[in-house]
């Protein structure tokens, strides 16, 4: 409680009200009401008292070691699986996940429709879903 809130209280004989407060003060009430949310959402507390090794606001976001190793199982595992796609559709994905391309633009580098495009681009994923099926356990 500030010195002036303190003293009005005093004088009231109860906690003053904000209206009560900003004329104190001398202000407006808007005002003082933006003075009164500005300060609320600020709280000091000791990082001794607050940390956890449990709490989302310390974890770290960097994966670790066992995130690293499993996401380069994937790469050798997916890289292995567009190796034996037909190299049509392997440029396909290419061009579409890497390249960024859209299906007209890779359809006018093939001469094809972006409907044919679009068959290639969902044969090939799914040849890779199927052979990436239980990589985990291999």
């Amino acid at each position: 409680m500030c010195t002036d809130e303190a003293n009005l209280a005093r004088v009231l004989g109860r906690e003053p009200t904000s209206i009560e407060m900003a004329n104190e003060l001398g202000l407006s009430a808007g005002a003082y009401r933006a003075i009164v949310d500005a300060a609320a959402g600020a709280r000091h507390e000791s990082l001794d008292e607050v940390y956890s090794e449990h709490s989302m606001w310390f974890a770290a976001d960097l994966p670790d070691a066992f995130d690293d190793a499993a996401r380069e199982e994937l790469r050798s595992a997916l890289t292995a699986q567009i190796g034996n796609l037909p190299e049509r559709e392997a440029l396909v994905l290419q061009l579409y996940f890497v390249e960024e391309m859209n299906l007209d633009e890779i359809g006018a580098v093939l001469d094809v429709g972006a409907a044919r495009v679009c068959q290639i681009k969902k044969s090939a994923l799914g040849k890779l879903r199927a052979g990436l099926r239980g990589w985990e356990e291999s």
